[in-house]
């Protein structure tokens, strides 16, 4: 009686690692690796002998993703277990004709025996398959692995001797969740299911050593929340999400690795999956899907409140191609670990192999995205109009850290405004746009004016809205809703009065028409006041308390900075290099009115002057500053 040994070991996918911010990604391809069974013969095969067949499954590596390595209990080691085994044998046929089945072999404590089967041995790794008519030759196999109901019942249906291989490659999977409903909580599902490649497999005589490489089918995603709320009542900072939904995921799976495209049937979106009270992170599992087309994406819409708000807030999260713009499919056997700063809407994704991915660790500021001069568009670079369309130079931002943090070129190193691109209109202040706005096609980000809107004080609004609420507006009274607050554009499309009279007298022409059309300019939210002096003034605190108003917005006690509007101020006028001191208004100590609400007689307004910066309720018919911005 022949023995035939193989050794099964995890996957080998790999895809290179990648950065997302707010939608941009950097991301490569993926390759599979090429599973050639070894085989090691001492005898050429006798026609028609038969006799046992022995191998060994190690199944996929688990790993640990929210703690040390050193960990004493793994949470995630049940994705490596493999609970039950089938292994179907093909003829292996030489000519034009198809391999048909000879033989599906079960190790499944719930199957009842049907014929040869499994026998799984005490040292819980060998199995052996005793079968007196699996004889000496070539076949072709497959091995699964803890396949769910719905898949055994297409498994036991195939017919040896009649089903074809093609039957068997074209099965797809219908359980409700890849892992069979285990989770780190609930150990008492079917496992993961996986799949060998198609193996080739000389039966002899004598030993046989052989490797086999088993790959999940499921894909896992792990959301890490950078910026959970901490602090006491009245003083919170920070993010507290409360759901995550998956849009266009896969429920469905091919078996084998699809072709070419996911079957659109095999898409759904599921209720919102609840955040786990106060964690920082949430783990869940989906089955591949490569999209046929833009309305098959699969993307993530996380909610979340900020500083202890009851307002919730949503922020979408797409698995997209950072050089290209192209969408990346979810891939099986991939981890995909998605960073989330809420507090600015920014976020980064890391796509690994799922064995060979290291562990995860909640991140620090050293998570950040690389940019280099050739990146246009992006916050800080000058806006040009050149004859009707929107042209960039380089700014110098570099990094832009998961924290808020940037990192520029060294000043002397700048090229600063060039002169061979048209007029130069602004400053990319964002590259994150309201939903309104990207509803309305303005996508890229917000461009702040060079020069002041105009010589004199102004009021908010006409008469009527000076006196009244404007309803359309939100009446908005904690920085928790006043940092997130972008929807300055449509504001200004309801404002009228002495400050839009001068917005809409602001000079400097701008794209309205074609692939780079602008909004035009308009009087800025309270937030993307905010954006401005985050990204283009350099501060990445957290105002004082959630209260607007009263000197809790930013001041040497939380900044460092004992004169932080001069700071702010200096960062901003240093972004003007290369243009001449006619083109730009300079910055200094003042207020400006925002086009955000803050109660009946009373709207949003930033003050900057000398020793802090802060967001105050103003009567709206006293008079302050306006500065432009636009949308595109």
């Amino acid at each position: 009686m022949r023995t035939i040994r193989i050794n099964i070991k995890r996957a080998s996918m790999v895809l290179a690692s990648a950065l997302v911010l707010g939608g941009s990604t950097l991301i490569s391809g993926c390759t599979t690796s090429d599973n050639k069974l070894v085989v090691e013969n001492d005898k050429t095969p006798s026609a028609q002998k038969a006799g046992t067949f022995t191998f060994q499954l190690n199944g996929t590596k688990a790993r640990s993703s929210f703690a040390p390595v050193s960990r004493a209990e793994d949470t995630h080691a049940f994705e490596s277990d493999i609970k039950t085994v089938y292994v179907a044998f093909f003829t292996k046929k030489e000519n034009t004709e198809e391999s048909t089945l000879k033989k599906l072999y079960i190790n499944d404590n719930a199957d009842s025996e049907n014929g040869a089967t499994i026998t799984k041995a005490n040292d819980g790794n060998s199995y052996t398959i005793t079968d007196e008519n699996l004889f000496t030759g070539d076949y072709i196999a497959y091995f699964i692995a803890n396949p769910g109901a719905k898949l055994k019942e297409k498994l036991n249906i195939l017919t040896a001797g009649a089903s074809k291989l093609s039957d068997f490659k074209a099965i797809s999977i219908e359980e409700d969740t890849p892992n069979g409903g285990d989770t780190k909580d609930s150990k008492n599902g079917t496992g993961f299911v996986m799949i060998s490649d198609e193996m080739n497999i000389t039966i002899t005589e004598d030993k046989t050593t052989s490797n086999i490489t088993m790959t999940r089918l499921g894909a896992r995603f792990d959301i890490i929340n950078t910026q959970p709320t901490t602090g006491d009542e009245g003083s919170k900072h920070g993010a507290t999400i409360t759901n995550v939904t998956i849009t266009n995921e896969a429920v469905k799976s091919d078996l084998i690795v699809p072709a070419a495209n996911t079957n659109a049937n095999y898409l759904s979106t599921k209720e919102a999956t609840q955040w786990t009270t106060d964690a920082t992170e949430m783990t869940f599992y989906t089955y591949e899907n490569f999209p046929n087309g833009v309305n098959d994406n699969t993307f993530l819409t996380v909610t979340y409140t900020l500083d202890g708000s009851s307002t919730s807030k949503t922020l979408t999260i797409y698995l997209t191609d950072k050089n290209t713009g192209t969408q990346l499919g979810v891939k099986r056997n991939h981890l995909y670990n998605i960073y989330l700063n809420c507090v600015t809407g920014q976020y980064t994704l890391d796509v690994k192999d799922w064995d060979e991915g290291e562990t995860v660790n909640i991140p620090d500021k050293n998570i950040y995205v690389e940019y280099t001069a050739d990146d246009l568009g992006k916050i800080g670079d000058y806006v040009y109009n050149d004859n009707g369309t929107l042209k960039f130079s380089d700014g110098g931002l570099r990094k832009m850290y998961l924290n808020g943090t940037l990192d520029w070129q060294p000043v002397n190193e700048r090229t600063g405004a060039v002169k061979d691109r048209g007029t130069c209109v602004g400053i990319v202040f964002s590259n994150l746009t309201s939903q309104k706005d990207q509803e309305a096609g303005f996508t890229h980000g917000y461009v702040l004016a060079l020069k002041w809107s105009g010589d004199d004080y102004s009021y908010w609004g006409d008469t009527e809205q000076q006196k009244s609420d404007v309803s359309e507006i939100p009446n908005i009274g904690t920085y928790s809703d006043a940092l997130t607050d972008l929807d300055g554009r449509y504001y200004s499309t309801i404002l009228k009065g002495s400050n839009m009279d001068y917005i809409n007298k602001y000079t400097p022409a701008v794209p309205t028409t074609g692939d780079t059309k602008t909004s035009e300019w308009y009087m800025p939210s309270i937030g993307q006041w905010y954006a401005i002096i985050r990204n283009l003034g350099g501060v990445t605190q957290a105002p004082l308390t959630n209260t607007i108003g009263g000197g809790n917005g930013w001041n040497k006690t939380n900044t460092g900075q004992e004169y932080i509007a001069q700071f702010v101020f200096d960062n901003i006028n240093a972004r003007h290099k290369g243009l001449d001191t006619s083109e730009y208004t300079p910055m200094k100590d003042s207020g400006f009115w925002s086009s955000t609400e803050y109660s009946n007689d009373r709207a949003n307004r930033i003050a900057m002057v000398k020793d802090h910066i802060d967001f105050y309720n103003y009567s709206k018919s006293t008079g302050v500053g306006a500065w432009a911005v636009f949308a595109w």
